[in-house]
């Protein structure tokens, strides 16, 4: 998997130029060839309105993980979370988080990690409008 933000970095590397450290994309280039193998991260914390309804909510805070197979979601309204096998549920239909314990762990611990190392901003307050669709 790829995202938008790998293209920068591996325009710039073609063009032989020098890319700023610490940037959220990789340098893609090597994907032809096969060698790339890494984690995806995607962070979302604030409250999205929905459009049809005022009083409810399209999504609500969460963090996201990609890595191999696997995409693991933590929801921060109430700390859940969801695990989905991609090669086997890509329109994660089926959420296996009870009958995967250790990639659960796994794969949160390498959220957490990555949310303290990019000082990602972490909702501190729910919102009181928000209502739970579960």
């Amino acid at each position: 998997p790829v995202t938008g933000v790998d293209f920068y970095p591996t325009f710039v590397n073609i063009a032989q130029g020098k890319v700023a450290q610490n940037l959220d994309g990789k340098d893609i280039f090597q994907l032809l060839n096969g060698h790339i193998k890494r984690d995806l991260f995607w962070h979302f914390p604030a409250y999205l309105e929905s459009y049809i309804s005022p009083s409810s909510f399209r999504a609500r805070p969460y963090s996201i993980i990609r890595s191999g197979d696997w995409k693991l979601i933590y929801y921060y309204e109430d700390k859940s979370m969801e695990l989905f096998n991609m090669k086997n549920d890509w329109v994660e239909h089926h959420n296996v988080i009870n009958a995967y314990p250790t990639i659960r762990k796994e794969l949160y611990k390498k959220l957490m990690k990555w949310i303290k190392e990019t000082k990602a901003p972490i909702p501190t307050e729910p919102n009181p409008y928000f209502v739970s669709e579960k």
